[in-house]
């Protein structure tokens, strides 16, 4: 009878390690998940900020070029004859190259 109690006895705690090592092994791939979707997020927010450093970047360059543009055809006299409009803005041209980089 003490042999068949001391055996469930060992069965029990068998049963229970097994239990905790099961617990365990599903806790470490949880942490896994949470770390790469925390990595992932990391990633998409570093990116959303070099597209918004992108567009305001841009966004300047293409007015400040507008502003040129503006003083350029503003500049020209008024009764200048259309081939010599497009001269001058050729000439111009590298300029707002410059400015727009």
């Amino acid at each position: 009878m003490i042999s068949l109690g001391v055996t469930v006895a060992v069965v029990i705690v068998g049963r229970a390690r097994e239990g905790a090592r099961r617990s365990d092994v599903r806790a470490e791939e949880e942490h896994r998940r949470a770390d790469a979707l925390n990595e992932q997020m990391v990633r998409q927010s570093e990116r959303e900020n070099i597209a918004r450093d992108i567009h305001d970047s841009l966004t300047n360059r293409l007015a400040v070029m507008s502003m040129h543009a503006g003083a350029l055809e503003n500049a020209m006299p008024e009764g200048m004859s259309p081939r010599w409009r497009v001269s001058c803005s050729s000439r111009a041209a590298p300029r707002c190259r410059t400015c727009a980089g």
